[in-house]
Parts: structure tokens; C-alpha cells; sequence
């Protein structure tokens, strides 16, 4: 049933991209031009999904790695020397952000104009590069047994991600499968390390289906500050958050069992604090949970590695949503006083002063335990957007 589910899914994700035109410029994975001007094709199509919500979120979130590598080979990682040599900026990664800035306002005027409707250039271009790379390493990993045994729900998203990338291919998409899967068994690369670099495309994709459901798309809002909202697939509307990304972790559901979970969360317009939760098999969601962030009291930087940290937090709950007011699974919205006690932190000194944690568990594991691990605890990171005045 839920191979069913997912499947449905898929098929609406694959009717809504637009596919005509992406065969013709996918005859390489490597295009001959220079870095510059390769930043240009990732940056207009990041800004045609900023303006239109053309992609899924798994797409925007392999342009966003993809412009952070190209970046560092392009003549922007010079030009930042040599600003920070002229004492035009303090740092190379404040010069790098300016630089970068000016290049997005740039390939956001060449697309400024141009349809949401339709194939666009940049955007199969784009396409042409993440979406071989995605086939590479579904052609070394396609034999992996224990892979598959040990993740099923992940080994269904390998599957219909070999789906997407197939029929995006149409026709040619045979003869390039048999040449990518040519290539993967000449270069002895190691499945379990290539499942690896694949996991966080396969979380993202989990993200997109899960939100999917409940008639969501987890749209970017701002490519420069990473940020997302959760809009109405039909047009009508949107969850009135700006969400960071989604990571996955592990959340308890007894003593002695955890379940794989992926997570978000954002500002809604009252500045309260909102948390986002999927559960990645749905048979296995619990039918109720509870959510609690942790903020340190007082400064200290090693406090964080202590047994008893717990004990010496201020604890805020959160309120759980309405099924139907939330995108995801479980929403989580925190009042006010937290986003004020974070503020406060934050501009109190370091940030390493302080650390904070989001426990969200079913209620027979609730409240934490005063005594714990610090590798076993959900950091959470105040992050400058949320907590500015």
C-alpha cells in the first residue's frame, strides 16, 4: 500500500516538469564551457524556481550544493582575493557572498522575463548534469542486496528517482542506463559509500513526497538565505512559515526503538517558532507525539557535553497543530517567549556560549531524561535569520 502511494506521487511530480527539450542537451554530463559561465545556467535556473516554483525540493537542493562547488572554481573565489586586498571587504567569505549576490541579481534579470510555463534552457541544462550524476550512482548501487534489505523505504525512493531520471530521458533513456551501468562496473566504485552520497537526495525526495500528501509543495522562497515555504500544489495558498531545510535524525518512540524522521522549521508571521515533522515510513508514524526545545541558561562552552546539560535548561513545549493546518505529518509551534529567549542568547555573546536542543518524542518518552549523551541529543541551531530583530 504505500509502494502504491509513493508511485501515485511520483506520477504527479514526473506530469509537472516540464520534460520537452531536456534529451537534446543531455548528450554530456561534463559541458564544455567555463566555470563562469556554467555558474550563470545553475544560477537562472535557481532563479526561475525562486520565482516560479518550477522544482521540487530535491532538485533545488542539488542546484544549491551544485553552485557552492562551482563557486570555489569560478573567477569569484580570485576576485574575492584580491576585493579583500583592496580592503573592500574584511574576509574572503563576506567578499565571496557580495560577489555572489551581484551574480544572482544578474541571472535574475536575464530570467526576469521569461515564462513559468513550459521547458526552460537553463533549467533542462541543469537538469542535464544533476540528473545523469543521479543515474551514475543508481547504476552502482543497483545490485547492492543488503542496501536494500537494510532500507526499504529508501530502496522504494531509489526506485522511482530511477523512474524520474529515466523518463526525463525518453527515449535515449535505455541506451544511456546501459552505458551508465558500463561505466559504473569499469570504475569498482564502492556501493555502500555511493548510498552514502546519495542519502541526502533521497531524504529531500522523502521531504517532496511526504508534503506531497497533503497536497504541498516545498517551494524556495529566498536561494541567497536557503529558505523554503510550504505552498498549496493548487495555487490556493500557503502555510504562513519560512522554513529552513529539512534534515533527517532519528526520534524515539520507546526505550528501546527510534524511528528515521525529517524534520523543518521556520518563523511564522507572529515570530513563533514552528517545527515541521514526517515520519519516513508512514506505518510506522506514532499516533501521537510531544515536542520540547531545551535552551541553555547559562553560558558555557562545554556544557554541552555534560550528562546532566538537560538539567541545567529552560524547557519550552510546543503546541501541536491541527492535521489539517499543517503541511507535514506533525507541526510543532512554540510561543513567542522561546524565539525571545534565543534572541536574548544570541545577542548575549558567542553563540558557542549557548546550546539548544528539540526533543520530540511520543509521550511514554516525555519529558527527556535529565541524564544523556550529547551525541544522542537533536542539536538544535539558532540560526541568524530566526532569531534577528
Amino acid at each position: 500500500m504505500i509502494v502504491e502511494r509513493l508511485v501515485k506521487r511520483l506520477a504527479v511530480l514526473i506530469l509537472s516538469l516540464g520534460l520537452a527539450g531536456f534529451a537534446a542537451q543531455s548528450q554530456s554530463a561534463e559541458p564544455q564551457i567555463s566555470y563562469d559561465e556554467e555558474l550563470l545556467y545553475w544560477l537562472r535556473a535557481e532563479q526561475i524556481n525562486q520565482r516560479c516554483g518550477s522544482l521540487n525540493y530535491f532538485e533545488s537542493r542539488l542546484i544549491d550544493h551544485a553552485i557552492s562547488d562551482i563557486l570555489i572554481k569560478s573567477s569569484i573565489q580570485e576576485e574575492a582575493g584580491y576585493a579583500v586586498g583592496r580592503g573592500e571587504y574584511s574576509n574572503i567569505v563576506e567578499a565571496q557572498i557580495a560577489l555572489l549576490a551581484l551574480q544572482r541579481s544578474l541571472a535574475s534579470l536575464d530570467v526576469v522575463t521569461d515564462p513559468c510555463s513550459g521547458p526552460h534552457p537553463d533549467v533542462n541544462f541543469v537538469r542535464s548534469v544533476y540528473v545523469r550524476q543521479i543515474l551514475y550512482m543508481l547504476a552502482i548501487i543497483r545490485d547492492a542486496d543488503e542496501i536494500s534489505r537494510r532500507e526499504p523505504i529508501r530502496t522504494q525512493i531509489v526506485q522511482q528517482l530511477f523512474g524520474f531520471a529515466s523518463q526525463l530521458y525518453g527515449e535515449q533513456g535505455e541506451t544511456v542506463w546501459n552505458q551508465l551501468m558500463a561505466e559504473a562496473d569499469a570504475g569498482g566504485y564502492d556501493p555502500e559509500a555511493t548510498w552514502e552520497k546519495l542519502h541526502p537526495v533521497l531524504t529531500d525526495t522523502l521531504w517532496d513526497l511526504a508534503l506531497g500528501r497533503k497536497g504541498y509543495k516545498f517551494a524556495l522562497k529566498d536561494a541567497a538565505k536557503k529558505t523554503y515555504q510550504a505552498v498549496r500544489a493548487d495555487g490556493s495558498g500557503a502555510f504562513p512559515v519560512t522554513f529552513h531545510t529539512a534534515r533527517d535524525w532519528e526520534m524515539p518512540v520507546d526505550n528501546q526503538q527510534a524511528v528515521a524522521a525529517i524534520s523543518s522549521y521556520g518563523l511564522d508571521e507572529d515570530g513563533r517558532l514552528v517545527f515541521a515533522v514526517v515520519v519516513e515510513d508512514p506505518a510506522e508514524a506514532p499516533s501521537e507525539l510531544r515536542a520540547q526545545m531545551l535552551v541553555q541558561d547559562e553560558p558555557g562552552f562545554q556544557a554541552w557535553g555534560e550528562l546532566d546539560w538537560r538539567a541545567g535548561t529552560l524547557k519550552f513545549d510546543g503546541e501541536l497543530m491541527a492535521d489539517d493546518a499543517c503541511p507535514a505529518m506533525y507541526c510543532f509551534r512554540f510561543d513567542q517567549t522561546l524565539s525571545e529567549a534565543l534572541r536574548f542568547r544570541r545577542n548575549a555573546g558567542s553563540p558557542l556560549d549557548y546550546r539548544y536542543e528539540i526533543y520530540i518524542a511520543t509521550p511514554e518518552n516525555f519529558p527527556a531524561d535529565d541524564s544523556s549523551i550529547s551525541a544522542f541529543r537533536k542539536r538544535y541551531y539558532a540560526d541568524d535569520f530566526l532569531i534577528k530583530d
